[in-house]
């Protein structure tokens, strides 16, 4: 009896071990299996990683070429609104010289005619008082003449003063009348000295 009992538990060691042979293998293939899977799936998975980076790698490489020209555009029309706004303020320095050497001309020209007024204003002056001191001196002249003439003796028709202004006649003609030394008065007769 007790014979047949371990021979029992020996055909059950034996089948449990042959079970759980047969297990591990089938379990080791399924495992093989799975990693093989996995490792297809990752490498797929890898392929296409690298195909996204680099197409994005490319998209990047393209925007930095295009970045690259448009600073280079930028920095050609900054160099040119550079040159262009020197030109500008070249001309309007040479505009604002030019406008200041004219306003200087100007004023030359306006300090040159008040000058030349007040020369000419004080030129008309000098000969507007030697025109009238010409035409007092003539006058005088020509008082002394009419007095020479009216003392002429004889004088027929008798010959007569030109009525003056009182500080213009002579100081003979106001100290009295011929017979007492002085010339004959304004619109007086000569007195008759033929007989």
């Amino acid at each position: 009896m007790r014979t047949i009992l371990c021979g029992m538990i020996l055909v059950l060691a034996l089948g449990a071990l042959a079970g759980c042979s047969v297990f591990g293998i089938a379990t080791k293939g399924e495992l093989e299996r799975q990693d093989a899977e996995f490792t297809d799936r990752l490498a797929d998975q890898s392929a296409a990683l690298d195909g996204r980076l680099a197409a994005v790698g490319g998209r990047l490489e393209a925007m930095d070429r295009e970045l690259g020209a448009a600073i280079a555009d930028l920095a050609d029309e900054n160099r040119a609104t550079a040159v262009a706004v020197a030109e500008v303020r070249t001309r309007f320095e040479g505009i604002q010289g030019q406008l200041q050497l004219a306003l200087a001309d100007l004023e030359s020209v306006a300090a040159a005619a008040e000058r030349a007024e007040a020369g000419s204003r004080q030129a008309m002056q000098v000969h507007r008082d030697v025109l009238q001191a010409e035409r007092a001196r003539l006058q005088d002249r020509l008082r002394e003449l009419d007095y020479q003439l009216a003392a002429l003796p004889g004088a027929t028709p008798p010959v007569t003063v030109t009525e003056l202004p009182a500080p213009l006649v002579p100081e003979a003609v106001a100290r009295g009348p011929a017979s007492a030394g002085g010339l004959p008065r304004p619109g007086l007769r000569l007195p008759d000295k033929s007989h």
